[in-house]
């Protein structure tokens, strides 16, 4: 493990930016894993894109309003407010309403995702080849 890892595991607010201008899009990635956002930003490394990260609910609406990102990715279950509730307040809300969100759960959620308004789904663990097809989907314009 890395010490960006392990500083990672420390801190309950992730925020890590790999392009440090704000040209770049940008992606969030709303997960308490520190193992899986770490491979979640090394599949976007190569992109260009800016990678934002929170490991809490309560802040991934805050920061999908203030970096207007091309999509977010949302583990489910995050410990406080869970992955359901973020979705329901970022569809709620009219600066994030139409921001595409890629759930993550470790459970079979796919449907139950959708209906909730999900624009994808990944299963972990996040294979590469599945985590580039599920941008793809939403309407990301990048390569991976």
């Amino acid at each position: 493990m890395n010490q960006n890892t392990m500083t990672q595991t420390k801190n309950l607010l992730v925020r890590e930016s790999y392009m440090s201008t704000s040209t770049h899009p940008t992606v969030l990635i709303v997960e308490d894993d520190p193992q899986s956002v770490y491979l979640l930003q090394r599949y976007l490394r190569s992109t260009g894109c800016r990678v934002v990260s929170t490991s809490l609910g309560e802040e991934a609406v805050a920061l999908a309003q203030q970096e207007h990102p091309l999509a977010i990715v949302l583990d489910i279950a995050l410990p406080g407010i869970d992955g359901w509730e973020v979705l329901r307040a970022l569809r709620s809300n009219v600066g994030t309403s139409n921001i595409p969100v890629v759930l993550c759960s470790a459970l079979e959620e796919e449907a139950h995702g959708r209906e909730a308004g999900a624009d994808g789904y990944l299963q972990k663990p996040v294979l590469y080849q599945d985590f580039r097809s599920a941008l793809i989907d939403v309407g990301l314009n990048i390569t991976l």
